[in-house]
């Protein structure tokens, strides 16, 4: 019953599977494997071309979707050794966190002018911007930054704040 498929058939099939996505040495795989699997079954089958491209069809689909998965890849056990987190350790955060609150701080004891202009400065603004904004000279701009900046320097560099 089987004996009787002819090349063009196989070709028809072949095409069949190319159409799938699969390349011409992948549809030819498909091809055979579904004949291999097909020939398994008992003289019941009716219609053995119908089933090998069933078969044929299902194999070329699951070899698309396996294609789509990324592949897993094995890593030598001595380069899981070499990675480090880029995050700060905790004593790290906690002397950041120390650091930033004594910063703000010594932020909140400027006026509110002050803490105002140098904010809008670390926001990306610049002196002519903010002086425009604020209706103020660039002289009194950058006498507040300096004002500001001074005591953030001098908060980050003190070790009594921490």
């Amino acid at each position: 019953m089987h004996n009787t498929i002819s090349k063009e058939q196989i070709l028809k099939l072949r095409r069949a599977i190319r159409r799938r996505g699969c390349s011409w040495e992948d549809a030819e795989d498909v091809v055979q494997e579904a004949f291999l699997r097909a020939g398994r079954y008992d003289g019941s089958i009716h219609n053995f071309d119908g089933l090998v491209f069933v078969i044929a069809s299902n194999l070329a689909t699951i070899q698309h979707r396996r294609s789509q998965i990324a592949p897993c890849v094995s890593v030598p056990d001595e380069m899981l050794l070499d990675i480090t987190d880029p995050s700060p350790t905790p004593e790290h955060a906690l002397a950041l966190e120390s650091e930033l609150h004594d910063i703000q701080v010594r932020l909140d004891s400027v006026s509110v002018k002050t803490r105002q202009i140098f904010f809008a400065h670390r926001a990306g603004f610049d002196y002519r911007e903010i002086s425009s904004a604020l209706g103020v000279s660039l002289r009194t701009i950058e006498k507040h930054i300096r004002r500001a900046m001074l005591l953030v320097n001098s908060a980050s560099r003190d070790p009594s704040c921490r």
